[in-house]
C-alpha cells in the first residue's frame, strides 16, 4: 500500500514544475504637467522617480511557483502610486488577464501621464 502511495506522490511531482511568474512588467513612461505641458522632474513613481525629461523606469519583478501541467497562468494588474509635491496624485493601472505567464524581460510602455497642478 505504501508503494502505491509513493508511486502516486512521484507521478504528481513529475507533472509539477517550478515557473517564474510575472507579478509586474518592466514600466516605462513620462510623466508631464498638464497646464504647462513641461516634464516633471523628480516626480515619485513607485520606488523611482523621473529624470529631467519626465521619463520613469521600473524594474521587472518576478517570483516562483510550482504548478502543475493544464494550470492557467494568473492575471497581472499592476498599480504604481505617482505623486510630486504641489499636484494631484495620480496612479498608473494596467492589466492582463494571462500575464503571468509572460516571458523574462516584458516590457509595458506607459502613455505619457499628465498631472494636474493643486
Amino acid at each position: 500500500m505504501r508503494r502505491v502511495f509513493f508511486l502516486i506522490g512521484i507521478m504528481l511531482l513529475m507533472q509539477s514544475c517550478l515557473v517564474s511568474r510575472l507579478s509586474r512588467p518592466k514600466l516605462t513612461g513620462y510623466i508631464y504637467a498638464k497646464d504647462s505641458k513641461q516634464p516633471i522632474e523628480k516626480c515619485k513613481v513607485g520606488e523611482s522617480y523621473t529624470d529631467a525629461w519626465g521619463y520613469y523606469e521600473l524594474s521587472e519583478k518576478r517570483y516562483r511557483e510550482i504548478t502543475f501541467i493544464g494550470n492557467e497562468a494568473p492575471p497581472v494588474f499592476v498599480q504604481e502610486l505617482i505623486f510630486k509635491k504641489g499636484y494631484v496624485t495620480d496612479t498608473i493601472k494596467a492589466f492582463n488577464r494571462y500575464g503571468g505567464a509572460a516571458r523574462k524581460n516584458t516590457h509595458w510602455k506607459i502613455d505619457t501621464i499628465f498631472l494636474k497642478s493643486k
